[in-house]
């Protein structure tokens, strides 16, 4: 028998369809070539280039404010020992001189959280919460961040009430600063706090509600901590919903009237709009997003997970603005983009 290639018309075929194939293959790489590079340089670009504190300094989330403090003393996660300590820290603070600060995530970021040659205090390890004994409540730690807070709550088909769009803050610098959400037609978040307990300056501890220390309870709700330590609060909760995000491409010459609108319908429960900032069409064009409740036929809730593949979509989102920034300036988005985005978003989620 022989081995070689058959020839003719079927061989010369197969030769062709081979020929053919490879020349697919070919396309094929040359046209994710490029992409996939580019993703590949900038997911690999996509590092921590913040330089190192010098010894005795602290910043803020901003990365802006590089401070040097006396100390930055941690509270004890024990309440009785934390408490306990808190009193001497003040204290002792107040016969050297020392001015306090209280930090928690560090995003109230115009020097609220840090005091130069002071003593800051950080609340994060001050995270304990609970459901509370009234329904609809939750008592929880100052030093709690939201992202501990929500999967919490979720565990027992619950929500927050008001809340900040990232879920990075802690409940303490929420409260000092009185923050709003994106609640239409819900005051801030000091509307869902039912009390809060009040380190003073003394180291006295009192309980501020609307009927006990009425005029500290005021105060420390958006008092950036100048009033008092809040050590932990009881604050209303409701139950946990189903979501549907619609959005719209609309000229910002009608956003105010169609944001309205959108709003009043009775199933709509949080909106909001993100302006245009192209430089040749700034302010031209808005994205409304609207959030409706759309419960399941079966009354079942999303299960909350962590979002996947956050490293690939990361890379995505920083090679676009990349691509983008070789024609324009950083952080800018294309109508095509924006006009994609609204045709196919339709997310399902939870409060």
């Amino acid at each position: 028998m022989s081995d070689r290639a058959p020839s003719g018309p079927r061989g010369r075929r197969g030769s062709k369809w081979s020929w053919l194939l490879g020349a697919l293959a070919l396309l094929v790489v040359v046209l994710i070539a490029r992409p996939v590079l580019h993703l590949l340089s900038n997911a690999l670009d996509d590092q921590d280039n913040r330089e190192e504190l010098e010894v005795g300094h602290v910043d803020d989330a901003s990365g802006l404010n590089a401070t040097r403090v006396a100390e930055v003393w941690a509270i004890p996660t024990d309440a009785d020992r934390a408490e306990e300590q808190l009193r001497l820290l003040l204290r002792r603070a107040k016969q050297q001189g020392l001015a306090i600060s209280i930090a928690g995530a560090r995003h109230t970021m115009g020097g609220h959280t840090i005091t130069p040659d002071g003593v800051v205090i950080d609340m994060l390890p001050f995270n304990a919460m609970r459901l509370g004994e009234s329904e609809g409540t939750l008592w929880v730690q100052a030093g709690a961040r939201w992202s501990e807070v929500i999967p919490f709550l979720d565990r027992h088909d619950l929500s927050v009430a008001v809340m900040q769009s990232n879920n990075s803050f802690s409940v303490g610098g929420s409260l000092g600063a009185n923050c709003h959400g994106w609640q239409h037609g819900r005051p801030p978040i000091c509307d869902t706090v039912q009390s809060f307990r009040l380190m003073k300056a003394d180291g006295s501890i009192v309980t501020c509600s609307r009927s006990q220390n009425r005029e500290l309870f005021s105060l420390a709700l958006g008092g950036y901590g100048l009033f008092g330590i809040i050590l932990d609060a009881i604050m209303e909760v409701v139950p946990n919903e189903r979501y549907r995000m619609h959005s719209q491409l609309i000229d910002c010459d009608q956003l105010g009237e169609t944001f309205i609108e959108l709003l009043k319908r009775p199933s709509v429960k949080m909106g909001y709009a993100r302006l245009c900032v192209r430089n040749d069409q700034m302010f031209a064009q808005a994205i409304v997003n609207m959030l409706e409740d759309a419960p399941a036929s079966d009354g079942a809730l999303p299960k909350l997970d962590a979002p996947g593949l956050q490293e690939l979509k990361r890379a995505v989102f920083r090679g676009s603005v990349a691509a983008t920034t070789a024609r324009s300036c950083a952080g800018q988005w294309r109508r095509p983009s924006a006009s994609s985005l609204v045709e196919s978003v339709s997310l399902e989620i939870s409060s």
